[in-house]
Formats: C-alpha cells, structure tokens, sequence
C-alpha cells in the first residue's frame, strides 16, 4: 500500500494526538516515520484519492496541528510514496537540505496575494512595497488579466507589519483588487520532497 506524506519535521517534534486522522473515508491514522533527526508525518494512502474539500481540509488540517507545535515543512496535498522505506530513504538522502529548511523556516508563515491588473507597472509596485516586510517571495503564473500571483515569506512576528503594508497597498493603488491569504504553512518554500503529488485522475 502507498503512503501519503503531510509534511517534514524535526524527531524531536511532538508526535499527533492520539487518534488523529487524516484523509480517506474513514480517515486514515496519522503517524509518524522517523530518520535519523528527522520525521514525515503520513499515514496508508487511500484508494481513489480526489482533490476534494473533505479531502483537502484533512490533509490541511494535519499540517495546522502539527504546525502548532513546532516547524513543519508541509507537502502539497496529494504527496505519494511507494511505501514507508521509501519515505525514510529520502529523508536520509536529502537530512541536510530538510534541517536547513526546518532552520530557515522556523517561525515563519506564508501570504498569498493576488490583484486585477490595469497596467504593467503594478506588479513591480506591489513588490515594491510589500517585500521589505517580508523575508523571501515566489512568484507564481500570470494568469490572464491578473498580477501574478506571489507569496510572500513572513516572519510571525513582523505579519502585523506585513498586513499593514498590504492595507497601504490598496490605499495607493484604489485601481487594484488586492487580494490576501493567510497565514498559512510555507507551501510555496519548501522544495519538492520525498513524494510526488498524485496524478489527477480523469
């Protein structure tokens, strides 16, 4: 049976609450594969798995509760393994990569913006503007008549500040809708990891 990853975290990080389940109906337990000084959360992967909003709501879940405790490097939903070794072989492969990560984004959310386009230098303004509240930026795919999307690496304690700037954003450019999401895990900073997401099926 495959295995479904969650995320990433330290060995030393606070295992799930008894009893807490993740996708699949029923949920699948979540528990926990440990390698050296690190650990994925994951659990049996279900037959059929779809993007669902059952579905995508657990998989979140788990990562917002585990995420209270401590650091996780979170995995997009649908992650896949052909079985538990092959989880653990990739956490010894890549242990440097996973503890810098964990380093580096200890303490640290995501904001996603999004906003309507009227002319071409509004993305560099909105960048312009917001990124010295933040720490690090990704920028996604222009889609069609809209900025494209960005997200924004933040630390907790500054997302006041970032918020703030978002506020002043649409005061100065009214002509934009500005459009914000968050705090969430740090999804869009953390590389691919030791699963593929699953393919959509038809």
């Amino acid at each position: 049976m495959s295995t479904y990853v969650y995320g990433i975290t330290a060995s030393s990080h606070p295992p799930p609450a008894e009893g807490t389940g993740g996708v699949g109906e029923p949920p699948r337990a979540v528990r926990v594969l440990t390698e050296g000084a690190l650990a994925a959360l994951v659990s049996d992967a279900p037959e059929g798995l779809r993007p669902e909003d059952r579905e995508l709501l657990a998989h979140e879940q788990v990562i917002a509760e585990a995420s209270a405790a401590g650091c996780v490097l979170p995995l997009r939903f649908g992650s896949l393994a052909p079985d538990d070794r092959a989880v653990t072989g990739v956490l010894a492969e890549r242990a440097e990569h996973y503890t810098e990560r964990l380093r580096a984004l200890e303490g640290r959310v995501e904001y996603r913006l999004a906003a309507g386009r009227r002319s071409g230098g509004d993305d560099a303004a909105l960048r312009r503007a917001l990124e010295p509240e933040a720490e690090d930026a990704t920028v996604g795919t222009d889609a069609g008549g809209r900025l494209a999307d960005v997200a924004f690496l933040v630390e907790r304690t500054a997302a006041e500040r970032f918020l703030a700037a978002v506020e002043r954003v649409r005061r100065d450019l009214p002509h934009l809708d500005v459009r914000v999401d968050g705090p969430l895990p740090p999804y869009s900073f953390v590389e691919p990891g030791p699963a593929e997401p699953a393919a959509p099926r038809p």
